[in-house]
């Protein structure tokens, strides 16, 4: 219990760079820094409790390298007496792996929060467990809002959006499509709608990483250009490119289905040259 070592094997040498003969005449305080010995010394009182305690410390070696090891430790009688057996395992690669992660994820939190997009990342069940400053902009909605809500309170089809969800996730981990969202103040939001399914490493899924951007004034514009295309700019009426559409579809369903009928009228209309004369044949 004064910290000399008295056995080991040849696991020790090899980590640590010492040879026998060096570790035999070592202490345990040369193999760890002070503030790691005061941890362990604290969890060597422990042991007169307790069978087996264990903790995370830093490995010292003969060149001044430092080895994270997982040690734990048990009160046993060796010699005719009381001693500590002590088992290390080295984490290194552990380590490297969690700091790994931890610097994922604090890249995926930067790009989370800056993204010029709404981001959310939505259960499987369809509640909402984080949101980005951006989807609050585009839906009227802060934050804490958001946590209270489900995803199929925003959807403005029949079809609830989490089982279309989870519905397209069994064919591909990504659904794309353009959706009416519902703003808070009530009026409708077009959005650009992508998701993506995530995995644990275990490959149970996660939660989904959702994705929205504003096409409201794109679908309006494109909705002005559609009218302009198909309707008289005078009367608003349809035009006769709308009629020729519409007549292509009907004729194109009767091949289909040559149980069906058509039925087309046409109607004249009386001293309707005026209207051409005074306003143009355009009109």
């Amino acid at each position: 219990l004064d910290g000399q070592l008295l056995r080991w094997n040849a696991n020790l040498e090899k980590v640590t760079g010492y040879t026998a003969k060096q570790l035999s005449g070592l202490r345990v305080d040369a193999l760890f820094d002070n503030e790691d010995l005061k941890r362990i010394s604290e969890k060597a009182k422990l042991l007169e409790k307790r069978k087996l305690t264990a903790l995370e410390a830093k490995l010292i070696t003969k060149r001044g390298r430092s080895v994270p090891f997982y040690l734990t430790g048990a009160m046993i009688h060796f010699e005719n007496q009381q001693c500590v057996l002590g088992c290390g395992i080295d984490i290194s690669d552990r380590k490297k792996a969690q700091r790994a992660l931890s610097l994922s994820e604090e890249r995926f939190r930067v790009a989370f929060e800056s993204a010029h997009i709404g981001m959310a990342l939505v259960s499987t069940d369809g509640r909402f467990l984080q949101t980005n400053t951006q989807i609050s902009k585009i839906l009227g909605y802060g934050e804490k809002e958001f946590l209270s809500l489900r995803l199929n309170r925003l959807e403005m089809d029949n079809k609830p959006a989490i089982s279309r969800l989870n519905a397209s996730t069994r064919h591909s981990k990504i659904y794309q499509t353009e959706k009416k969202l519902a703003h808070k103040k009530g009026h409708t939001v077009w959005v650009q709608f992508s998701s993506v399914l995530t995995f644990d490493p275990s490959n149970q899924t996660q939660y989904y990483v959702i994705q929205i951007t504003d096409i409201t004034e794109r679908r309006e514009l494109v909705s002005k250009l559609h009218l302009l295309a198909f309707h008289d700019t005078l009367t608003g009426l349809p035009n006769r490119k709308l009629f020729e559409e519409f007549l292509n579809k009907a004729l194109s369903k009767l091949s289909r289905h040559p149980d069906h009928s058509l039925a087309l009228i046409f109607i004249d209309l009386d001293r309707f040259k005026r209207v051409n004369d005074s306003l143009g044949h355009l009109a």
